[in-house]
């Protein structure tokens, strides 16, 4: 079942955009003005949320990012003393310590 459209675009374009438009239309497989307008933004909006979602490699690159990922974590002591000392805002307000030492992953102090 579809969802029924119920939400409204409203755009403003100068002539010359909208022959440009209308002309596509026209070569095209759209059945109105509308659905040439939305089906164009929908492609526009899945390519700018893939590039935001989805991480693309190369082979070699990719086999190189398995690998990294296999590695044992390294001890890096300044960060596990950055994460196991209060915060700013913890030293500043003690409710923001006692909420910051719930959180999972974070250290109580």
């Amino acid at each position: 079942m579809t969802a029924r459209a119920t939400e409204r675009f409203n755009l403003r374009a100068t002539p010359e955009q909208v022959a440009k438009i209308r002309a596509a239309v026209e070569i095209g497989n759209e059945r109105s003005l509308t659905d040439y307008i939305l089906s164009s933004a929908l492609i526009i909006a899945d390519q700018r949320l893939m590039d935001r979602t989805r991480l693309g490699f190369e082979a070699r690159a990719y086999n190189a990012f398995l690998r990294a990922l296999e590695e044992p974590p390294k001890d890096l002591t300044r960060m596990r003393r950055l994460l196991s000392e209060p915060s700013v805002l913890e030293r500043q307000n003690p409710d923001v310590a006692a909420q910051g030492a719930e959180t999972p992953g974070r250290q109580a102090t």
